[in-house]
């Protein structure tokens, strides 16, 4: 199954490959940061694996840290439906430069939003295959920020 060569057209088997928990990782508002681990880890597997460490911040918050290959980032919550994004911000700074994760834009306005994590050599792969154009139709970088991740996800991105 690959993706659907219509930009436009997102039939029942393109469905089908977006709802894999095995090549998406899921992130729902509210999500638990252990639960992100596990939905990263069991799709990037052992070469990727992330943990993620949480404890009390000051004031009143929370903070995780995630380590990957050597090398650590760490989010801090605010207590909103933010916190999510601030994970996954956390999960794209930590897997650079091993991997580059990516919104599936078809899952903006959920409440569930799906990353797909691949090498720059896969999506360089994916593009060749399928057309930068219809990729970039249904993928776009993480953003390195929480302000520019709320305006991709309110849609700005498309103005």
């Amino acid at each position: 199954m690959g993706l659907p060569r219509d930009p436009k057209s997102w039939g029942r088997e393109g469905w089908q490959v977006l709802r894999n928990d095995k090549a998406f990782v899921e992130v729902e508002a509210g999500q638990e940061p252990e639960t992100t681990v596990e939905n990263w880890n069991r799709v990037v597997g052992p070469a990727w694996a992330v943990t993620g460490t949480t404890e009390n911040a000051s004031p009143g918050g929370y903070l995780t840290t995630y380590q990957c290959n050597g090398r650590s980032t760490q989010a801090l919550y605010v207590g909103s439906r933010d916190d999510s994004l601030i994970d996954v911000l956390a999960l794209s700074a930590v897997a650079k430069p091993d991997l580059e994760l990516r919104i599936l834009k078809d899952s903006i306005g959920n409440s569930d939003l799906w990353y797909l994590p691949l090498t720059p050599g896969e999506w360089a792969d994916m593009e060749a295959r399928y057309g930068a154009e219809l990729v970039s139709w249904r993928f776009a970088p993480i953003p390195a920020t929480l302000e520019a991740f709320i305006k991709l996800l309110a849609g700005r991105h498309l103005q």
